[in-house]
This record gives structure tokens, C-alpha cells and sequence, in this order.
């Protein structure tokens, strides 16, 4: 089977593969695939990597003619793994909430060798239906040096209305981004779709700047765009909702009521304390004065033993008694 590339400007050919002994290959399809598919070729002719298919062509059973246009940005793309080399505390930056671009790939269709079509679900190593695929927005959740978690978004409404890990976007958190804010296109983020992905596919999303007055386009390696605050509890509920937590904003606030039910009981618990702590200073001061108290007695009744030395025990306590009292209501007057 051979695949011929050419350029799509003038037809000529860029380069060509031979596949001998082998009855299937996968090729970009983009008569099935509407959307724009990007592919990474290196031709000896041309220094770029990124090549825009512009279209597919079998000339035979076992032909694939594939035109290609060279993917120039205007604006210069830094991948983040580019940007961390350079300054690792890049990734400090990117807190939840934070906007990105993901190059997630794209899908692909498998030719056989006598000139059918089909679907690459045999190649589990290929990206498949049902996967994230091409460059789209996503919503940082999570970053690390050696990844990043992301939630992707979409402009395809969702199907189920009742699936609360899905959410709208305002155009607040997107007026400053170039390719994501068109009048009447909505974006969506797919909370119960978060996954990692290398940090080589992830890079600023190109976005407005002023810059002597002047607006211009530029893809910050600073990552500076961020959902609105408002959006960013959205993000929060529909991550606990995605993972089976329930409704976030509801947990939030029987937590919130828990936790004022649980200061109440720590400050009559304090409060309790307090008091036994003064009840306690109270008793060891009566206990203090009791032994004083006793101590005296026991002086006083020596003291009076030796003047009336014909009393019993019992009587000279009762002597002493009647003295106390009668000087107590000579104080009290």
C-alpha cells in the first residue's frame, strides 16, 4: 500500500510511504471526520512539523493521496512542557479555574488492503470514537510537573439537561479568548470527562492583550485566563456531582450548618469547663480554709484545756462553741 503527501498549493510531492507486508494502515479521513485534522510529518523539503490535511483522495485499492498545507500560526504556539523547561514555577500558575488548550489528537480510519474503509476500534492504541480528540479549551483542575488534570469543554449542548457535571460557560470567563467567544456558539465543561494529560499538550489559549494602546493576539505563557468566580463554583459542584459526592453547593451548606452545630457544643463545652474550673479553685479554697479552720480548733481546745482542766472532751468542745457564738453576735452587733 502506498500514502503519497503533496502540497496542497502547487500539488507537489512532499513524501511518500511504502507499506510492504502489511494488509492495513490508518490514515487521517477527513471525507468522514468534519472537523479540521492536523497530523506531525517531518519532510526532508520543509523545517515545519504541523501539516492542516486539506484533503483525501484514493486513487486505487491500495493508493492514499493525502494534500497537505503547512500549519503556520501567525502566533507563535510554546507548549507548556517548553515553558516549564525554561521555568518550572510555571506550574505554581496553573490553580483551578485556570483556561488551557489540550492537543488531545485526532481520529483516524483505517484502510485495508483491498480498498475498504473502516473504523480504527481494533486499534485501541489509536484514538477512539467516543474520546476527547483535536485541540479544544479545558478548565485546569489539577497540575503537577509531570501532568495535568483537566475538564475538557465542548460547544455541543448536552443531551441529558438533568446532568448536573455539566455546565455553561459565561461569556464573562471567555471575553478575552479569540476562538471561543463567537456570538450564538456556546461552550460547555465536561466535568465527568476530567483526565490527565502530558504537559506537551497543553498551551495557552490565544487571547486578547493591549499593548500600546493597541489590541493584539497572543498566547501568554503566563496563563493568566481564568473562569469567573461565579463559574468556578460551577466547576466545584459539577467535579463532586462527576465523582458521586452529590450536589456540592447543597454539601457545602450541611456542612457549613454541621459545623455551626459543632462551634455551638465547643462553646458550651468550653463554657462548662470554665465553670468547673471555678468550681474547682472554689472547692480548693474551701478545702484550704477548712484545714485552717481545723488547725485553729485544734489550738483553741489545747488552749482552753489547760485552763479547765476538770472538763470532758465533749464539754470543753461545747464551752468553745458557746464563745464562738457569743462573739459572733457581739461582731454583728
Amino acid at each position: 500500500m502506498d500514502i503519497t503527501y503533496r502540497l496542497n498549493s502547487d500539488k507537489s510531492i512532499l513524501g511518500s510511504e511504502t507499506l510492504s507486508k502489511i494488509d492495513e494502515t490508518a490514515f487521517p479521513d477527513t471525507n468522514y471526520f468534519t472537523n479540521p485534522i492536523t497530523i506531525t510529518k517531518k519532510f526532508s523539503s520543509h523545517d515545519g512539523y504541523r501539516w492542516l490535511v486539506k484533503s483525501v483522495q484514493h486513487p486505487s485499492k491500495k493508493e492514499i493521496l493525502i494534500d497537505l498545507e503547512e500549519r503556520t500560526p501567525s502566533i507563535k504556539e510554546v507548549f507548556l512542557s517548553q515553558t516549564y523547561k525554561k521555568n518550572s514555577s510555571v506550574i505554581s500558575r496553573l490553580q483551578i479555574g485556570v483556561l488551557v488548550e489540550v492537543e488531545h489528537g485526532y481520529y483516524t480510519s483505517i484502510k485495508k488492503i483491498n480498498g475498504d474503509i473502516k473504523s480504527s476500534k481494533r486499534y485501541p492504541d489509536l484514538r477512539q470514537s467516543g474520546e476527547m480528540h483535536k485541540r479544544r479549551l479545558a478548565i485546569v483542575v489539577n497540575a503537577t510537573n509531570k501532568f495535568i488534570q483537566v475538564v475538557p469543554i465542548t460547544s455541543q449542548a448536552p443531551l441529558d439537561n438533568r446532568d448536573k457535571s455539566i455546565f455553561k460557560i459565561s461569556p464573562d470567563s471567555l471575553k478575552d479568548l479569540m476562538d471561543y467567544n463567537q456570538a450564538g456558539k456556546e461552550s460547555f465543561a465536561l466535568g465527568s470527562m476530567i483526565q490527565s494529560v502530558s504537559l506537551s499538550r497543553v498551551l495557552p489559549p490565544l487571547a486578547k492583550s493591549k499593548s500600546n494602546k493597541t489590541v493584539i493576539s497572543e498566547r501568554s505563557v503566563g496563563y493568566p485566563h481564568r473562569l469567573t468566580g461565579a463559574d468556578r463554583k460551577l466547576l466545584e459542584s459539577a467535579l463532586s456531582i462527576a465523582v458521586k459526592l452529590g450536589d456540592y453547593s447543597e454539601n457545602k451548606k450541611k456542612l457549613d450548618e454541621e459545623f455551626k452545630k459543632n462551634k455551638k457544643k465547643d462553646d458550651e463545652i468550653n463554657l462548662l469547663k470554665s465553670q468547673l474550673a471555678e468550681r474547682e479553685s472554689e472547692i480548693e479554697t474551701l478545702t484550704s480554709e477548712s484545714k485552717r479552720h481545723e488547725a485553729i480548733m485544734i489550738i483553741i481546745e489545747d488552749h482552753y484545756r489547760q485552763i479547765h482542766t476538770n472538763k470532758s472532751k465533749d464539754e470543753l468542745l461545747k464551752f468553745i462553741e458557746d464563745e464562738i457564738q457569743t462573739n459572733m453576735e457581739i461582731l454583728r452587733g
